[in-house]
């Protein structure tokens, strides 16, 4: 019906909705197919809001799969339409996602470098909650490159934003990251302070995580004494 009535827009989100569907369902392959055919659509009409959001999909696709190379390509190519339309939340949407497929790919300098063009964006749209996962994000790629201190600088901004937005399983994972990564400095009694801290709140608000920083907390007090 929707193929007769000509109406691309309500048939593409269609497309996108069965995608989403059969990802969810792992059958990877059918998703990446029915997305492809909302890409195929979407360029055939023109609709660059529509390319955008299939090559997003199938970044998503493809980055679930472990499939870098052809996320990343989605990836980018959002990003170049993003900025052609000056569309900054698709731009910082795009940046995230490379940012993963960086981690993903061992490359923590370059994500380090979409995740903090992805703070800026967020900053100036005044998108708190994804600018508080990406600095996370950021503080990882930090980590993973060798940057203890800036880690942590990252894990602290994300804990005080966190805290501001009430957000508390995501100041729990804040403290933990940052005692993860004083821990690996050696400084053992900062780190049990904070993964205390995080403890306390992964247990007040019922995380099946608190038993991971539980673990953590126990071995660091025996390596202490």
């Amino acid at each position: 019906i929707m193929r007769e009535l000509d109406d691309h827009v309500r048939e593409g989100f269609a497309l996108a909705s069965l995608g989403r569907v059969a990802g969810s369902r792992g059958d990877t392959d059918r998703a990446i197919e029915l997305h492809e055919e909302h890409l195929k659509l979407n360029l055939e009409h023109g609709d660059a809001q529509g390319e955008m959001l299939a090559l997003a999909l199938l970044g998503e696709t493809y980055l679930a799969s472990d499939r870098l190379t052809e996320a990343a390509d989605r990836f980018e190519r959002q990003l170049k339409i993003a900025k052609t339309l000056d569309d900054m939340p698709a731009e910082g949407n795009a940046l995230g996602h490379l940012g993963r497929v960086c981690r993903k790919l061992g490359q923590p300098d370059k994500g380090a470098e979409y995740f903090s063009r992805q703070i800026d964006i967020a900053h100036t749209l005044a998108d708190s909650a994804t600018g508080l996962v990406a600095m996370g994000q950021l503080g990882e790629c930090h980590q993973e490159a060798n940057r203890t201190w800036k880690a942590v600088e990252c894990f602290d901004d994300q804990l005080k934003l966190a805290r501001q937005l009430g957000d508390q399983e995501t100041e729990a994972q804040a403290l933990w990251s940052a005692a993860r990564a004083v821990r690996s400095l050696g400084r053992l009694p900062d780190a049990i302070t904070r993964v205390s801290a995080a403890l306390a709140i992964l247990d007040s608000i019922g995380s099946p995580e608190a038993d991971k920083a539980r673990a953590d907390l126990e071995s660091w007090r025996s390596s202490k004494t």
